[in-house]
């Protein structure tokens, strides 16, 4: 007969330990693998918004998105601004996120015109001490006389604006439509917090951090890392990881299309490019990138 443990045979009671124990010991590393550690994601953003930017960062926004390891995002901002149309839809995408996640956006140098427009959609807004911050508003370049009368007999029109599209009047008057567009959308998002008048915002003035701390602009001065730490605490994160997107989704080199950089603005402008000219932007022109 085997040996007995208080009148139980040790069979008895190593079969009870293998039958207890054992999936104990083995559902601790299987809820590892089936629970993954929560992530806090970082995407970044520079240079100029323009068309292509849209599948850019659309990627990345809805792989955060989807991602159920990603808890909280966090977009790093250097940017002027740019095309007001793919300006708009990126802003609407970030909403879109932020009614899934918590978004926090931490500018770097620059989150001017279009540039703040996205930031303005975060929860929580980060920036350096001497970054610039603002420029609410919005620019175009006004067709030449010769181009609203287009006199070449290889072409027709229906009307004196066919080509052009309308008068240097009504080119005024979009880009105030779109100025209103912008400040309805800060003012939306930023509401009591904002302590500047409107109409010095609507002035199209370039804030630096402090100030733009002190008038509500952004919530808090600080590096990328305090980001990542605010952005994991409204997930209500302790342990985490933090994770590259743009690495992850667009590898080691980033498509050169999805941005064009700051400092190619006046090149790019001055380039008589048909998808640059005639449109409404929201974009911040720098003194040295103003066209002469």
């Amino acid at each position: 007969m085997g040996r007995v443990l208080s009148g139980i045979p040790l069979v008895r009671v190593f079969s009870l330990v293998l039958w207890v124990l054992a999936p104990l010991l083995l559902g601790v590393p299987l809820a590892f693998l089936a629970v993954p550690v929560p992530r806090v994601a970082v995407i970044r953003f520079e240079g100029v918004i323009w068309q292509e930017s849209i599948p850019y960062l659309s990627t990345m926004l809805d792989v955060a998105r989807d991602d159920r390891a990603i808890r909280a995002v966090v977009l790093e901002i250097d940017s002027p601004g740019g095309d007001v149309t793919a300006t708009e839809e990126l802003y609407f995408r970030l909403l879109e996120l932020r009614q899934e996640k918590p978004l926090v956006v931490t500018v770097d140098y620059l989150a001017a015109s279009g540039g703040y427009y996205l930031a303005a959609a975060a929860d929580h807004i980060f920036a350096k001490p001497a970054s610039l911050v603002g420029n609410v508003g919005a620019i175009t370049f006004l067709p030449s006389v010769d181009e609203q009368r287009v006199t070449d007999e290889d072409y027709v029109s229906t009307g004196p604006y066919k080509f052009s599209g309308g008068n240097r009047g009504d080119y005024a008057l979009q880009i105030e439509l779109a100025k209103r567009a912008f400040l309805e959308a800060v003012y939306s998002q930023r509401g009591q917090k904002l302590a500047v008048e409107q109409d010095q915002l609507a002035s199209g003035e370039v804030f630096m951090g402090l100030q733009a701390l002190q008038l509500g602009l952004i919530d808090d001065l600080g590096a990328n890392s305090e980001a990542v730490q605010k952005a994991a605490n409204l997930a209500h994160l302790r342990n985490y990881d933090v994770t590259d997107l743009v690495s992850v989704v667009h590898g080691d080199q980033p498509p050169e299309s999805g941005y064009v950089a700051a400092q190619q603005v006046d090149t790019v402008l001055a380039s008589h490019d048909p998808a640059w000219q005639q449109r409404p932007y929201y974009l911040y022109l720098a003194p040295q990138n103003r066209r002469q």
